[in-house]
């Protein structure tokens, strides 16, 4: 089967989704190539927090960049998630938290009183101040905090958002095998792609999207380019397991640092609650084995969450990879999207970021003239397949 698409996407987490929603939507015709499964990666392992910029306003933490870069992400997210704006309608995406928690610990004597102050300047870059809700918090939270504060950051299951960023595109999605490409002289590519279903495809895109996370650099050798284009940051996340934790969906602030973050999920085959917990300590996790983490991760987590009972819980690790645009190892602080040709290499950075690339693309196909082609997606039969949660299997 010959298709001649407008634009080809490779990778099916948060971004290239979003951007396939978006092409879609301003009536350019597009498919999504997947060599594995939708979020597989990056996108599964996120803890589905939609950052507003409070956690790089923190004293110690102070990070201009990456603060004015998300401030406005909440909002954009929420009108999404609400139905009040489609491209993409994600009323029906599980929200698992509205809010996010910030937390400072208990007993860190005139430190502690310093990190109460936060960073007027880098408050005033947020668009929904955080409010303190030490007074109405539950006991056992109380019982670990010195200061408790929400922000208005939604924590959303990102299993259930590919789902519905997928679902609609179903269509438009080929689960491929492998993929080789045909340059022509006119600076155009031929792609013969192999489904995992077992058809052959030969595409022809005006233009091509490569937002596979780890797989962009191998990718853009694909089509001719040796550059260098990402670096990786490696995590270890702490999980934890057992029906006696409570819900939390946050950030302590500890020493001027997000040093835990705790998002809350669900095994529904084991019916027990899981803890995803990233943050610096998933940061440093990587340099320890698994055991060494646990041993250490616990304790600071008794230590941060003093009124939680961890006695009848399991614990367990899993390894995370970040691609990002290079930057001496350092967090970038917004999107990246840098062209080759016809080929645009893209890293969100972070989730909260993939509706921002989407409309960057969307501004490039315009500023070009793209011409709209129709594509007849009658051959192209594909089911929504979601990757696993990380911690399945992992106890």
């Amino acid at each position: 089967m010959k298709y001649s698409p407008d634009v080809v996407i490779f990778g099916g987490g948060i971004a290239g989704l979003w951007a396939l929603d978006t092409f879609i939507s301003q009536g350019y015709s597009a498919l999504l190539l997947e060599n594995s499964t939708l979020g597989n990666g990056q996108t599964i392992c996120a803890q589905g927090i939609v950052h507003g910029g409070f956690k790089y306003v923190v004293p110690g933490k102070y990070r201009q960049g990456s603060a004015s870069e998300v401030r406005n992400m909440p909002d954009r997210w929420r009108a999404h998630l609400s139905g009040q704006r489609k491209d993409p309608d994600l009323s029906s995406v599980l929200v698992r938290s509205p809010t996010c928690s910030f937390w400072l610990s208990q007993g860190r004597g005139l430190r502690g009183l310093l990190e109460e102050t936060f960073s007027l300047a880098g408050l005033s870059l947020l668009t929904s101040p955080p409010v303190d809700v030490t007074d109405t918090s539950p006991a056992w939270f109380k019982a670990s905090a010195r200061k408790i504060y929400a922000v208005s950051e939604p924590v959303i299951d990102t299993s259930s958002l590919l789902f519905h960023l997928a679902r609609p595109h179903a269509s438009r999605i080929i689960y491929y095998n492998t993929v080789s490409c045909l340059a022509s002289g006119s600076g155009s590519y031929e792609l013969t792609v192999t489904a995992k279903s077992g058809e052959s495809y030969t595409i022809s895109p005006q233009r091509v999207v490569l937002s596979s996370g780890i797989g962009n650099q191998d990718l853009l050798k694909i089509f001719g380019y040796d550059e260098e284009v990402m670096q990786i940051r490696p995590l270890r996340q702490l999980l934890v397991r057992g029906n006696s934790l409570p819900d939390l969906w946050g950030h302590c602030i500890d020493g001027g640092k997000a040093v835990a973050s705790v998002t809350t999920h669900y095994d529904s085959r084991a019916g027990e609650k899981i803890w995803s917990i990233g943050g610096e300590i998933a940061e440093k996790g990587h340099t320890q084995e698994p055991e060494e983490l646990i041993r250490e991760g616990r304790a600071l987590l008794e230590r941060l969450l003093q009124g939680v009972d961890f006695s009848q819980t399991k614990w367990g690790t899993f390894d995370a990879l970040r691609a990002e645009e290079p930057n001496g190892n350092l967090l970038p602080s917004g999107i990246s999207m840098k062209r080759f040709g016809i080929v645009y290499v893209c890293f969100p950075t972070k989730m909260a970021m993939a509706p921002v690339l989407a409309d960057a693309l969307l501004s490039e196909l315009i500023r070009d003239g793209l011409e709209k082609y129709s594509l007849n997606i009658d051959g192209i039969n594909s089911e929504v397949r979601v990757a696993s949660f990380p911690w399945e299997n992992r106890f």
